[in-house]
């Protein structure tokens, strides 16, 4: 005998996948929600620190920085600190974690960016 679908079960099948859809997007949500407030914690705790003509240091009390190259557009963010946190605790690969800062900086801070790079090398005191 030959299992047939009827209408009904695919049907039944979308709104089970609408369902989950709608689920997934409540938690990127979420999880997008609690990374904007880590990232603008971030933003908010900087303190400047002018290296060169060209360069200026940002850090904060937990060690979170970056450097920015203003003549080039660059921004170097700190690995261990700052990027990793975007590896693994929400997933995002680099291409993703570069438009994230750029859009967040532009957005927040009327900062346009080039590029973002990450680094493992300084220490900020």
């Amino acid at each position: 005998m030959e299992n047939k679908t009827t209408k009904q079960d695919i049907l039944d099948q979308i709104d089970i996948l609408k369902k989950k859809a709608e689920a997934l997007e409540d938690s990127n949500q979420s999880s997008n929600k609690e990374m904007d407030e880590w990232f603008l914690s971030i933003l908010k705790d900087l303190r400047v620190k002018e290296i060169a003509s060209e360069y200026i240091e940002y850090g904060n009390s937990k060690g979170e920085w970056m450097i920015q190259d203003r003549k080039k557009g660059t921004l170097w963010l700190s690995y261990g600190r700052v990027w990793f946190v975007f590896e693994s605790k929400y997933g995002m690969k680099s291409i993703e974690i570069q438009q994230y800062i750029k859009d967040k900086l532009l957005m927040h801070l009327n900062w346009n960016v080039n590029t973002v790079y990450y680094f493992n090398v300084f220490t900020f005191s």
